[in-house]
């Protein structure tokens, strides 16, 4: 009787198998990527916002009470223009730079990108504090430092001391 050649029942179905696994890895690897992309972007976003704010704040040598608390990132009006051409006393300033950094129409993409941000500002040993969470829809295991706000344990922070 001549042998017959070719592939078996079982060859086929391990080779499917193996090709199956090889897929859901390298799906698993992409959307990891993915993952750590937006991750990363989150906290390039926090993290410009944060700066910007910083520096604004330290240009505006003033009182941290002006700034202290907790602020929405986009405010229901828009407070009056204060730029150089116009005098603005010190709690205008500190209110006009919260809403021209951290207003949707000043930044659309990236408030977009953090989901349910929220900045807080607190006078800490001498120090101005500027922390911005958000919620993060990874999950992620982070060691977190101590936080001046209540954040969830599910948010990411960003911390930065004004100097």
């Amino acid at each position: 009787m001549p042998h017959a050649s070719g592939f078996t029942f079982t060859e086929v179905l391990i080779s499917l198998f193996l090709l199956c696994l090889t897929g859901l890895g390298a799906l698993s690897a992409s959307l990891f990527a993915r993952q750590q992309v937006i991750l990363a972007t989150q906290q390039t976003i926090a993290l410009s916002l944060t700066v910007e704010l910083a520096e604004r704040m330290a240009s505006h040598n003033s009182v941290a009470s002006d700034y202290e608390g907790i602020h929405p990132l986009w405010m229901a009006e828009q407070p009056s223009d204060c730029t150089e051409s116009y005098g603005c006393d010190a709690q205008q300033l500190s209110q006009y730079h919260l809403y021209s950094t951290l207003s949707a129409s000043g930044h659309p993409q990236s408030l977009q990108l953090l989901q349910q941000p929220a900045l807080c500002i607190r006078q800490q040993a001498g120090q101005k504090l500027i922390q911005l969470s958000w919620r993060s829809l990874a999950k992620v295991q982070i060691q977190r430092p101590a936080s001046v706000c209540d954040v969830s344990p599910h948010r990411l922070q960003i911390s930065m001391v004004v100097p």
